[in-house]
């Protein structure tokens, strides 16, 4: 820090008529400079402008008449600067100690006043002005000192809470271990990060045994490592402790060397259990998609060559190609909002007979809520959606008053659960078997029996045809909630 600067310049108020000159000549002893301050004062401000260009004040007693002591205490009083200001008082003593006596009580805590005899010694007074300038400067240099001091340490308190605001925000435990006598301290959240409770003693073997036995071997090795190699240490590792699901955490340190030699590590830990389980998640849909999109393009390779043998122009294969694909689109909606995971049957239905109920309710569903696992979601999209193209071009659909009915029960005392699923057309035009084996019979007798190991029963009465599907499900599918 440098030196607090001190003008060597001294405001002399002395009363109209009397020569400076002994006055100056005696400062000019000391390397100080007079500066007469004219008076009377017409303001106030300008008195504080005289008082601060100079290093102290030379009052000559008869000039403390009037407000003339008044206006310096103001000046002194809201000049945060100016405190303990030097202030030299002429005076003749045995006339004016009443005069005195009201100058030092005006001016306590303001100022700095010393006393000499009029008319001064012009060694004394330099002295004495030396000596003033001297103390205010130290004066001076300590306020700075301890302003200084006040604000490091109000500008480190605002530090440290920006920082444990930093690290509780974060989630970020601390920790410190000591090799001498493997003792270790851990922060509350230090602990919540190993899924402790926050109170509980933690120490050096406790942490050893809540690593999981997979990864307490390969913790030591690294903190070794790190040690060795003076670089610091991170590990995520699996906490054993009872808690839903494996609990993970991040491990950071590094260690701490007097003479070169390790004395102990510092570090942060890191509750990272949710960041595993989206990554767990993330890989999981990356195989999955993965899988889905062979199945699928190998499920539009089949139906290419399936709707290819039975299209008789182009136009006809283009047609059923296209009404197919978007029939697997439709489908791949509703497993996409879930996941990948399951479908409802409801939805499903709804996305495949939509297009043909046209408001007049020509289309009944009634089953109870299901979801389908995927593999059961496509072929059973696909079949509904030939029925229903059929239905549309031949069965209950292609007049004005047919009606098709899509019945479902599920049997849970089953084991697996059972799915009975009953299509019943009723009211179209007159129905006969079929003079070849199209792509919808296919795909009913071939791909739900090789797919989902149904049992299909297909029934070309007159009155209307009755499709018959019955398929077991997974545990634990049967009876869920579906959307809508």
């Amino acid at each position: 820090m440098n030196a607090p600067v001190v003008p060597r310049l001294a405001a002399l108020v002395l009363p109209p008529g009397l020569d400076p000159a002994p006055i100056a000549a005696a400062l000019h002893l000391a390397g100080i400079a007079p500066l007469s301050v004219p008076l009377p004062w017409s303001a106030t401000a300008d008195l504080a402008h005289d008082l601060r260009r100079c290093g102290l004040a030379i009052v000559v007693e008869k000039a403390l008449d009037g407000d003339d002591l008044d206006h310096i205490a103001t000046v002194l009083a809201a000049e945060t600067t100016m405190a303990d200001y030097p202030v030299i008082i002429l005076s003749s003593r045995p006339r004016l100690q009443a005069r005195l006596e009201r100058a030092e009580r005006r001016l306590a805590g303001l100022a700095e006043v010393m006393v000499l005899d009029w008319p001064p010694h012009p060694a004394t007074l330099a002295g004495l002005a030396r000596a003033a300038l001297a103390g205010r400067r130290r004066d001076t240099e300590f306020r700075e000192r301890v302003a200084s001091l006040e604000a490091s340490r109000a500008a480190s308190v605002r530090s440290d809470e920006r920082l444990k605001f930093a690290i509780a925000a974060a989630k970020l435990g601390f920790w410190e271990l000591s090799f001498p006598e493997r003792r270790l301290v851990a922060s509350d959240l230090c602990k919540v990060n190993l899924g402790l409770p926050p109170d509980e003693d933690l120490t050096y073997d406790g942490l050893l045994d809540i690593v999981h036995p997979e990864d307490r071997q390969k913790l030591l090795d690294l903190a070794q490592q790190a040690i060795d190699g003076h670089t610091d240490y991170d590990i995520e590792c699996r906490i054993a402790v009872p808690s839903p699901g494996q609990r993970w955490a991040e491990i950071r340190g590094r260690a701490t060397y007097e003479n070169g030699e390790a004395t102990g590590m510092v570090g942060l830990c890191l509750d990272i259990t949710e960041r595993k389980a989206a990554e767990d998640r993330q890989h999981f849909l990356m195989r999955e998609l993965h899988h889905r999109v062979k199945n699928t393009l190998s499920t539009v390779q089949a139906i290419v060559g399936a709707t290819a043998r039975g299209a008789t122009s182009i136009d006809q294969f283009y047609r059923d190609f296209t009404g197919r694909v978007i029939s697997l689109a439709n489908t791949h909606t509703v497993l996409t909002e879930e996941l990948w995971q399951r479908a409802s049957l409801h939805e499903l239905l709804a996305k495949e007979l939509d297009l043909y109920d046209h408001g007049n309710e020509r289309v009944r569903v009634n089953g109870p809520p299901l979801e389908l696992p995927s593999g059961f979601a496509v072929p059973l999209g696909m079949a509904f959606h030939e029925l229903a193209t059929n239905a549309a071009k031949y069965g209950a659909l292609a007049n004005g008053a047919g009606t098709v009915s899509i019945d479902w029960t599920v049997d849970e005392t089953d084991r697996p659960p059972r799915v009975r699923v009953a299509w019943t057309e009723q009211d179209g035009p007159p129905v006969s078997p079929p003079t070849r084996q199209g792509f919808g019979t296919r795909l009913l007798e071939r791909v739900l029996t090789a797919q989902m190991h149904a049992e299909v029963g297909i029934d070309y009465d007159p009155a209307g045809l009755r499709v018959q599907v019955s398929f077991r499900l997974p545990e634990g599918t049967a009876g869920m909630p579906s959307k809508g």
